[in-house]
């Protein structure tokens, strides 16, 4: 009983480091020290001091189910899709594709019962999602994420809590520091002041030197997001984010454009494309080849819009169908790049005699003439002055491209 009593007394010395908000800082995430039973993150968490996902040996916390999708084969697509990411960088960011997770939090490997997702966070962004949905609840005195309803039904004391989620986030973003992730908040608060002030602490904490919102993205191209270093586009209160944005953060004021991207975007807004593996969840029916469709037109459109890919179970096999550049394990040597007549790229001996891939003001042709790649910008001249050899830089133009194809064709890519 004096022991009782004694470790009562002192627990709130023990629990100095945690901030009933932001939780410990300093243990529980994966390759920090697991949380010992001296900090309240031990019990809240109940998983021997570390984070959902992740699992405690020799005092520190390792992956789990985090981390389901680290091979070699998945390593290429993850690649490519980053690859394509970083050719169009000079294209506003909301017209670049990319996949939204629905309810992205629901997860099997966070322990859901019913989830919207089979992988971790973690492993949704390494499959190249780059917009996450997160419902936000004040339950049981906590911010959680949970699919309730705006009263709370739905949502228990057993939900993942909110901080330990955005930490997890953090630290993705901040170990790949060319990244930008867009992210969608239902505020589900019910006016809690006392929901609202842990909501800013928390994603002021782990994230407020690199938030922007919304708003002031419309104009701006990824690259300029980049160079900024605001790499969480939050689509959430403005009032908020303006909290929420550090002091410190270099923060620019980007000119405010009439109405939200969020009413224009509603009319693109379909059904979520789910993918079903249990006999219960019938509910979900959607055909197979539907989905993969999906994501290769989204992939190659002019004008895509990330609400047209909000999806649920987003696997590997959605992520190959959004690749439009290399061919499977290309490029696999050193030299040049063509296209062949299925739009895809490979390697091949740079003093081969092919046709070039010429553009000038948004236009693509292939010329009559073949030639070493290093003759490409003179030939493309020659056939019309104004053109240059180029590379298709997204799903779109190499649509363009291929449609003129006559046989295998330079594009501008040398390695």
């Amino acid at each position: 009983m004096n022991k009782l009593i004694f470790f009562i007394i002192l627990f709130p010395v023990f629990a100095w480091g945690y901030d009933y908000a932001i939780g410990d800082v300093h243990c529980g995430q994966i390759g920090q020290k697991a949380c010992s039973s001296k900090s309240k993150e031990f019990w809240q968490q109940k998983n021997f001091g570390c984070d959902r996902g992740l699992k405690r040996k020799n005092g520190k916390c390792f992956s789990a189910k985090r981390n389901l999708l680290n091979n070699k084969d998945f390593s290429w697509a993850s690649r490519t899709l980053k690859f394509q990411r970083d050719l169009d960088e000079n294209n506003l960011f909301l017209n670049i594709p990319f996949f939204f997770a629905h309810n992205s939090y629901s997860n099997k490997s966070d322990g859901y019962a019913l989830p919207n997702h089979f992988f971790s966070l973690t492993d949704l962004i390494d499959l190249g999602v780059r917009g996450f949905e997160w419902d936000v609840h004040y339950v049981n005195r906590k911010l959680r994420l949970c699919h309730g309803r705006s009263n709370d039904v739905g949502c228990s004391p057993y939900d993942r809590v909110f901080h330990n989620v955005v930490e997890e986030l953090s630290l993705w973003i901040r170990n790949n520091p060319d990244e930008v992730v867009l992210i969608y908040v239902q505020e589900e608060f019910n006016n809690s002041k006392k929901g609202m002030d842990i909501y800013v602490k928390v994603m002021k904490e782990y994230l407020g030197d690199l938030v922007i919102h919304l708003d002031d993205v419309r104009t701006l191209s990824l690259k300029s997001l980049r160079k900024l270093n605001k790499r969480v586009v939050l689509d959430s209160s403005l009032a908020l984010t303006k909290r929420i944005v550090r002091n410190d953060s270099n923060y620019r004021e980007v000119k405010q454009l009439e109405g939200t991207f969020q009413k224009e975007a509603s009319q693109y807004i379909s059904k979520d494309y789910r993918l079903p593996n249990k006999t219960f969840r019938k509910i979900f029916l959607g055909d197979w080849s539907k989905p993969l469709e999906k994501v290769k037109n989204h992939y190659t459109s002019k004008k895509p819009n990330y609400m047209n890919l909000k999806m649920d179970y987003i696997r590997p096999e959605h992520v190959y169908s959004a690749i439009w550049s290399w061919k499977n394990k290309e490029p696999s040597q050193i030299g040049c790049a063509f296209m062949d007549g299925t739009g895809r790229w490979a390697i091949e001996d740079c003093n081969k005699a092919l046709n070039f891939a010429c553009e000038y003001d948004g236009n693509w042709f292939i010329t009559e003439r073949k030639g070493r790649f290093k003759e490409g910008q003179n030939i493309c001249t020659i056939e019309y002055s104004k053109s240059r050899f180029s590379i298709p830089k997204n799903g779109y133009e190499n649509k363009l491209v291929k449609k003129g194809i006559k046989g295998e064709t330079w594009i501008k890519w040398k390695n």
